[in-house]
């Protein structure tokens, strides 16, 4: 996508979150190079633990699905709405061990910049706007781990735990694109 992308996408972020709350201010992001999010691509997800918002929690060691898409996400990021509501569909749209989708909620902030550390904020979102994937809450450190910093961002992993493609922002028909290498099929 590049760097002039890069920077637009956290601008527009940074423009949602004033519209939100205009105290609240994103962190600057990193310097940023194209490939260090790319760098990714053909490494091991981390072996992490992920705190479920249904009180649960898995492994992402466990993975099990074909392709299993991460979707960091937002609760006041209109884009991250948008994606969500696409992958539920992509969720809901699939056999259980073809692809499975988990939403990873980042540690969002209040209105007086405290870090929410329960999964309330989450589980109000999705019900807001009608989806009920799989999800996690806190999951700032892992986006950290990859180096990135868009909101949202998609990882899309195999079977194996291996990342085959990382995206920030959404483009659904990158998405789709996707998703059907992943799988080896013609996108639809």
């Amino acid at each position: 996508q590049g760097v002039d992308s890069e920077k637009a996408a956290f601008e527009a972020a940074q423009a949602q979150l004033n519209e939100v709350n205009p105290n609240l201010k994103l962190p600057e992001p990193p310097e940023f190079t194209p490939d260090e999010l790319s760098d990714n691509i053909g490494k091991k997800f981390p072996d992490v633990e992920l705190n479920m918002v249904d009180g649960s929690t898995i492994s992402t060691s466990d993975f099990q699905a074909d392709v299993t898409v991460l979707h960091f996400w937002a609760s006041w990021n209109q884009i991250c709405e948008n994606s969500m509501k696409f992958l539920d569909q992509v969720e809901h749209g699939s056999s259980d061990l073809i692809i499975d989708v988990i939403g990873l909620n980042l540690n969002e902030k209040d209105e007086n910049g405290d870090r929410i550390t329960t999964p309330d904020n989450a589980i109000a979102f999705q019900e807001r706007i009608g989806t009920n994937l799989p999800s996690a809450y806190g999951c700032k450190n892992v986006f950290d781990m990859l180096s990135a910093y868009i909101i949202p961002t998609i990882v899309i992993v195999d079977h194996e735990g291996i990342i085959l493609d990382i995206q920030s922002g959404f483009n659904e028909a990158l998405v789709r694109q996707s998703l059907a290498d992943a799988l080896g099929i013609e996108a639809p």
